[in-house]
């Protein structure tokens, strides 16, 4: 800093020996006369923009907003800006007519609070108009002149004013205090774009307390985009939190999240993932699937969010012992890949999303091993429900019916496939020519394709048994959880092995009550009542 502020002299003197009057101003010189560090440096001097590019001809200068220009020197930027006389403001911040001003007061006169418009010259000389100084001593935040008229002409200041007391700690003057009161309806005017810079350094303030309470006492608050509910929250909090905890909990109580303040946060696609997580599991409860889709870091930061507002408790430790032993904690540990999904439907089917979840909630739950063949053969019955066979079953039939096709008509598909063997056999006994070794291969083969054909049948009807059977299965598993997780909550279940044993018990119960009720199970029904009978019979 020491060598920002001999720099800034260095401009001072410059502009001097050019024959201009120059001074620095601003928080610059407030910060000085504390002995606090400073982020920028804002030079006034009597010299329009034209005549400062000319001074600076070898230097990087460029024009700012009106009667201003930033003027890079030594490898250090600096405000410069013309001695002005403002009149009449249009549209809350911009002023009708722009004079420039020879006198160092009008400068001071347009500036903002009084601890700002002390002016700096090269020999350290203060120009102090209206008691800045002071107000520095008493730690005392003050307008110059009339604040409604202060935070009319530009509504940001009223951020400025609380910014100012985040990061100094000072009180705002009474006066001041109404004003901004009084006023604070405008920041609805003010693009949150020009807002982002105060609001920082608001959150980020050592007193950030005093600035909440004050943003929120001059109804401020309400002004600011998607941020009130999240403010009106933090003002009674006892402790200072993050920028993007403030956000994401002023998001959860909107009940969405916004991109508006996108530009306070430190990681914008973090912050939307644990608002989202948030709203799906308000109450972070044990979700291995969650877990494993947003990781270990947003599912904590979920949790702590929902934790400040109070609607959940704080489950920071079960959450990490819950990831610690999930069977796997990426897509990349999966052992059967999108890709293989492909490979057996095909081609891509509105269905591959659900049943993909499906199969990493079951690996998660332990109730499927992470073993390709494993999940090959789950993945195969789970199309099966949606009525998609397998590519390779169906090629494998297209082969059987071509090799019939060419053995017993020569190729000719124009036969319809509903012709039995026996009158294709009777027509070719028909034919006395045909060598009897002839006729017995064409035997063979009937007999071989009628086998083809019971084999087929016999599939079919197992795969569709299959496919009813993981139908209730995974239905059966729904109806179960959702009991298990009222249960839970109305504290009528605790332990884990209770907890299985009733897990199984109600399984039973829901399948018989399904079976005796829906007509598509009555199949699985009449087939385990003959296993029984069956059973009995060896027995």
């Amino acid at each position: 800093m020491e060598q920002y502020l001999e720099k800034g002299k260095e401009v001072l003197k410059v502009l001097l020996n050019n024959g201009c009057e120059a001074y620095m101003i601003g928080e610059a010189v407030c910060r000085v006369i504390m002995g606090l560090p400073f982020e920028e440096i804002d030079i006034t001097t009597n010299a329009t923009p034209d005549m400062v590019k000319g001074i600076f001809a070898n230097t990087k200068v460029e024009d700012l907003s009106a009667g201003s220009v930033l003027l890079t020197y030594m490898g250090y930027t600096f405000r410069v800006r013309t001695f002005r006389l403002e009149e009449k403001f249009k549209d809350n911040r911009k002023p009708i007519r722009l004079h420039y001003s020879k006198n160092l007061k009008d400068e001071l006169a347009a500036c903002d609070f009084t601890i700002n418009a002390i002016a700096l010259s090269y020999g350290h000389k203060l120009t102090d108009a209206y008691k800045g100084y002071d107000d520095i001593l008493k730690k005392r935040i003050r307008t110059i002149g009339s604040p409604k008229v202060r935070f009319r002409e530009d509504p940001l200041r009223i951020l400025i004013g609380i910014r100012l007391a985040s990061e100094l700690g000072f009180k705002i003057e009474a006066k001041t205090f109404r004003g901004m009161r009084r006023r604070a309806r405008l920041l609805a005017n003010v693009e949150p774009a020009l807002m982002e810079a105060e609001l920082k350094k608001i959150f980020t303030g050592k007193y950030f307390k005093r600035a909440i309470r004050y943003l929120v006492d001059t109804n401020a608050y309400k002004y600011i985009k998607d941020l009130k509910k999240g403010l009106a929250h933090f003002a009674n909090y006892p402790k200072k939190k993050s920028v993007d905890t403030i956000l994401a909990c002023s998001y959860v109580l909107n009940k969405k999240y916004s991109p508006t303040w996108d530009n306070l946060s430190d990681d914008p696609n973090r912050l939307r993932q644990v608002v989202e997580l948030a709203l799906k599991n308000p109450r972070s409860k044990n979700d291995p699937y969650l877990l494993f889709k947003y990781g270990l870091e947003v599912s904590l930061d979920s949790n702590y969010v929902m934790y400040l507002l109070k609607r959940t408790r704080n489950r920071a430790k079960k959450i990490k012992k819950q990831y610690d032993h999930l069977p796997i904690k990426s897509l990349s540990e999966v052992n059967f890949t999108r890709n293989d999904f492909l490979k057996i439907s095909r081609k891509a089917n509105p269905y591959i999303d659900t049943i993909y979840k499906d199969v990493i909630t079951k690996i998660l739950k332990g109730e499927l091993a992470n073993d390709y063949t494993e999940l090959r053969q789950y993945v195969i019955k789970a199309l099966q429900v949606y009525n998609i066979y397998p590519g390779e079953e169906e090629d494998h039939t297209q082969v059987v019916y071509k090799e019939y096709d060419d053995i017993v008509y020569g190729g000719d598909n124009n036969i319809e496939d509903t012709e039995t063997p026996r009158n294709v056999q009777e027509t070719v006994q028909e034919q006395i020519d045909v060598p009897t070794s002839t006729l017995e291969q064409i035997q063979r083969k009937v007999s071989e394709f009628e086998k083809t054909l019971r084999e087929k049948d016999e599939r079919i009807r197992e795969l569709e048994r299959q496919a009813l059977e993981y139908k209730l299965e995974s239905d059966v598993n729904v109806i179960v959880d959702q009991n298990l997780e009222l249960l839970k909550d109305l504290n009528y279940l605790e332990k884990g092995s209770e907890r299985l044993m009733l897990s199984r018990e109600l399984k039973e119960i829901y399948k018989g009550l399904i079976k005796n009720v829906d007509p598509k199970y009555q199949s699985l029904k009449v087939e385990k009542e003959g296993n029984s009978e069956k059973n009995e019979s060896e027995n």
